[in-house]
């Protein structure tokens, strides 16, 4: 998952070249959203599709699948959410391909483009979850 939190214009003043504007803004986002998953945690859990419609949406449970993963206690990350794992991969890709495509310019339409892949992939897998738990 592409998460882009990082405003360009800070990246602007801070004067990340250009080209590794989005390597940089998608790995700093990867790393806040890393360290906010232990305080998600603790917010108690409202999901409006559940609260409006009667099911569970395709997110539910990745929070606690991903914290699952952070201490290494893979079946609370299975029961939560299997798609976690496939977040996780999402997220350890984003932390070890953005500094590369960073620091090898060359690189970095291929980091993106297998990026997207692996989004989408992800993506697919999640909403398969979601499908296999409504029916």
């Amino acid at each position: 998952m592409e998460i882009d939190i990082c405003p360009r214009w800070i990246l602007a003043k801070l004067r990340v070249a250009e080209q590794s504007q989005d390597h940089v803004a998608l790995f700093v986002s990867t790393l806040l959203a890393l360290l906010s998953i232990p305080l998600v945690g603790r917010i108690p859990h409202i999901c409006l599709m559940q609260n409006i419609v009667g099911i569970a949406c395709p997110g539910c449970g990745v929070s606690h699948s991903l914290i699952g993963i952070l201490q290494l206690n893979p079946s609370m990350a299975w029961k939560s959410n299997p798609a976690g794992f496939g977040i996780a991969s999402v997220f350890c890709f984003q932390l070890v391909a953005r500094p590369i495509a960073i620091a090898v310019p060359g690189v970095g339409d291929f980091v993106s483009r297998a990026s997207r892949n692996l989004s989408n992939i992800t993506l697919g897998c999640l909403l398969l979850v979601w499908i296999s738990r409504v029916i």
